[in-house]
């Protein structure tokens, strides 16, 4: 969880206590998400909480509960719409941003539509929310900055208009080019 600086007109939220290894078999949802939420939504009217909601998909497996690392492509795809639909519909309304995807989780699903599948999922859960695709390597790895501009060529066709989150560390062994996404 962060918060930006009091002084700020807006004080930023994040959840992150949402991740996939969080999500059991049983729906074992945690109450600390709900309670921070509803706490910061009821407070002073002159201050927006912008809530965003992290991460939807991880391509991390150690973010993976072990069932769900077993599972065929299929069942993994399966799987991971019920959790759109779940846990963002769970929070339809009070998150404003959903990191929908950090980091390219195609390989994992051998779904080449993979991409597009979350952030539909995403947006059909809660359309008002602003969607976010995230890439910690696409500042330091060209080829990451070369795939994630495809990734968004590819969500802009299907009808997104995706946020960017791209981290990484500028140095001098690491240049990357400007890079414009038409």
């Amino acid at each position: 969880v962060y918060f930006s600086s009091p002084s700020s007109q807006y004080v930023n939220f994040a959840i992150d206590e949402v991740s996939l290894r969080r999500i059991t078999p049983e729906e074992d949802w945690e109450a600390a998400a709900n309670e921070m939420i509803d706490e910061h939504r009821k407070g002073d009217v002159n201050v927006k909480v912008n809530v965003l909601g992290q991460s939807v998909f991880w391509n991390d497996k150690g973010f993976w509960p072990n069932w769900f690392t077993a599972l065929s492509s299929d069942e993994k795809v399966e799987k991971m719409e019920k959790r759109a639909k779940d846990l963002v519909g769970r929070y339809k309304g009070k998150v404003n941003q959903w990191l929908v995807s950090r980091e390219s989780i195609e390989k994992y699903t051998e779904d080449y539509d993979i991409l597009t599948k979350m952030f539909n999922w995403t947006s059909a859960a809660d359309s008002s929310a602003d969607l976010v695709l995230s890439d910690r390597f696409a500042i330091q790895q060209p080829d990451y900055a070369s795939a994630m501009v495809n990734q968004i060529k590819t969500l802009k066709a299907a009808g997104y208009s995706p946020q960017l989150d791209a981290q990484g560390t500028f140095l001098e062994t690491n240049a990357v080019d400007p890079i414009r996404i038409a």
